[in-house]
């Protein structure tokens, strides 16, 4: 806690440290061509800062022409020479020296310095024998079209890279991480293959999961150890380092300090949540509906249909979800949740409630002279039955083994519909109504559900309909929380959030430590996996790599082979040899030159220059150069070896 530095951060330094100390054979073997990978980057700058600040305006130019022999014109010609000698040096370093393994990137820095240096010779001998100031000017604008072409056309000449088997990833490039290959291509891909594949942690048929919403949720929720893994690969996918780490350090910290805390939010799982309707003040009292994301723990809350402007609440820390426990542990909460499960089970149930209500009615009266006339009077009405409704979001209900239903989705607005009304007008004569609606604001019911006249009148005339479907009800809600509280612990006993930061994220893990890990899994099936043997193929593999670096070299290679050539029918159709799966493979099989070329002579018929590249590799890898001497010998080897190829 005291580290003011980020996790991401501490992580890249761990990896590079122990990335440098895992390879330093590898990177001793290889380190001679960083130098030359940034000497591109350095020919972008020189070219945009010489054509920015190097050149002078027009005016120089003028006092040129005019054949002005003062300062300012000496200073010109100084300047452009050093301009020309720098374009004429850089053009004979990126001659002699091929920068890069892609020939057509190296020949195209080869022809723009060349082309740059002859315009700035052109420039000065002009203007030195003519004083001509527009031959400058023309020059002046071909140098900066040319500076701002560099870059697109050096970024399209890469990616026309070969299609073909030969086609690679550069290992003497500074950007090439070999724990980063081994990470990705082995270890990671073969937890893959363990989750997805074995009999006993496989995805369900037709599973499609993605996460939606935010904090993202996985869509539909995983049963099975595998979904669990496909959860955690893709919310380290979303979230990143950063945010997973302390994601999972907030529910490590939940588990081992707040025990219960787990449990009580299990339980509030569902439609009947109170929480403040003034976040800020902490102020008022309204009910939500309660979803709950375990990674990153988050409480979802969605408000009731009929409270208004009361907005969708997202509750994160533990400050928060105390909070949210405090209030819904109150006297008031528990009796205001047990009136909205009162009205719940007269959803959809005939009534008796007494309403009155006074509407105007036409009727006829005689006047004075014997004739009837129209007019309209005030008739009470009077209601003594309805349909009861409960209006939540889905129409749907939730029904147990016993036929009870339970909804538990969004929303509770409260619906009284009477069709039994009548009334006399004062000619004696009778009246009916058969619809009138009442509201919550009818029953002067508020968003805490605090009790009022007219709900306790509603709740005492229907005591007896209550007494016999209050407990069907609650039966249904609470197999409903039986359910969804069995569904969040089994994902968590599937397989932990953690095991993919101190399992999966770590290569570099030692069996016994893994062993260690892993026996902290609630599943049982995942505390066997130390003995699973695709797991111990793949220590064996890891220890294998770590071995020597001819062995990391030689794997590397052809698992790039593998990789970059999906679409070659002659490779894929061959993975017993090709494969880093099968242990069999040419990945796991080291072979000399001889050897390896009879192997593959009826196989695929690959370029001499795949030869070559493969055994400099594992010569350059088992004897790095020690001297400059040393080095300047293998850099022409190499020239000569790219020529011939």
């Amino acid at each position: 806690d005291e580290i003011d530095e980020s996790y991401s951060t501490l992580l890249w330094k761990t990896v590079l440290h122990e990335d440098a100390s895992e390879w330093t054979c590898l990177y001793d073997g290889l380190h001679r061509r960083c130098a030359f990978y940034r000497v591109n980057i350095m020919a972008f700058k020189f070219i945009l800062v010489a054509c920015a600040l190097g050149l002078e305006p027009y005016n120089t130019c003028i006092s040129v022409s005019d054949g002005s022999k003062n300062r300012i014109t000496m200073l010109a010609f100084v300047r452009d020479s050093a301009l020309l000698l720098c374009f004429v040096l850089a053009a004979l370093v990126v001659w002699t020296r091929p920068i890069f393994l892609h020939k057509r990137r190296t020949l195209f820095l080869r022809i723009l310095f060349l082309a740059c240096a002859i315009l700035s010779l052109f420039t000065m001998l002009r203007r030195g024998i003519e004083g001509d100031h527009f031959a400058w000017s023309i020059v002046y604008y071909a140098l900066c079209g040319i500076s701002l072409l560099l870059v697109p056309v050096y970024w399209i000449t890469k990616k026309l890279q070969p299609s073909n088997a030969e086609y690679m990833w550069d290992f003497y490039d500074a950007g090439f991480s070999p724990s980063h290959h081994v990470a990705e291509s082995i270890w990671r891909r073969t937890w893959d293959l363990v989750f997805f594949g074995d009999p006993a942690f496989k995805l369900r048929k037709g599973f499609e999961g993605r996460l939606a919403g935010e904090p993202p949720m996985l869509d539909p929720p995983p049963i099975t150890v595998g979904e669990r893994h496909f959860e955690n690969r893709e919310l380290y996918r979303v979230l990143g380092d950063r945010r997973y780490y302390d994601a999972m350090e907030e529910h490590r910290q939940l588990s081992h300090i707040e025990d219960d805390i787990l449990l009580e939010l299990f339980d509030l799982v569902g439609p009947d949540v109170a929480y403040y309707q003034d976040v800020k003040n902490k102020a008022g009292r309204v009910f939500y509906r309660m979803e709950l994301v375990l990674f990153p723990l988050t409480a979802i809350l969605t408000p009731d249909l009929a409270t208004g402007k009361v907005k969708r609440r997202v509750l994160q820390g533990l400050s928060q979800l105390n909070d949210l426990l405090q209030i819904n542990r109150s006297e008031a909460v528990t009796h205001a949740v047990e009136l909205r499960m009162k009205l719940r089970a007269l959803h959809e149930q005939t009534i008796t409630y007494d309403y009155k209500l006074t509407l105007p009615v036409g009727i006829h009266v005689r006047n004075a002279e014997g004739r009837d006339e129209p007019k309209h009077v005030d008739v009470k009405f009077v209601f003594h039955k309805g349909t009861f409704y409960v209006k939540q979001q889905r129409t749907t209900p939730f029904v147990n083994d016993t036929n009870d239903t339970f909804n538990p989705s969004a929303g509770f607005e409260v619906v009284l519909e009477l069709a039994d009304g009548r009334g006399v007008d004062p000619n004696g004569v009778e009246h009916t109504h058969d619809r009138c609606l009442l509201s919550a604001s009818d029953f002067e019911l508020k968003p805490d559900f605090a009790v009022s006249g007219p709900i306790i009148s509603l709740l005492d005339l229907n005591s007896e309909a209550i007494a016999l479907l209050l407990p069907k009800t609650k039966k249904a809600a609470s197999d409903w929380h039986s359910r969804e509280s069995r569904s969040l612990r089994n994902r968590l006993d599937l397989l932990s959030y953690e095991f993919w930061m101190e399992v999966i994220q770590q290569p570099r893990i030692s069996l016994r430590r893994f062993g260690d890990r892993v026996r902290q899994e609630g599943y049982g099936k995942v505390r066997d996996l130390v003995d699973h043997p695709a797991i111990v193929t793949l220590f064996d593999r890891m220890d294998y790599l770590r071995e020597m670096p001819a062995n990391a070299a030689w794997a590397l290679f052809w698992i790039d082979i593998w990789n970059q050539n999906q679409s070659t029918r002659e490779l894929t159709s061959q993975p017993a040899i090709f494969s880093p799966d099968y242990q069999c493979s040419l990945v796991w099989t080291p072979l000399a030159e001889e050897a390896l070329r009879a192997r593959l002579k009826s196989v695929y018929a690959f370029d001499e220059e795949l030869y070559v590249k493969l055994y400099n590799l594992i010569e350059d890898v088992c004897s790095p150069p020690s001297t400059s001497r040393e080095i300047k010998q293998l850099r022409a080897r190499f020239t000569l070896n790219d020529k011939r190829a």
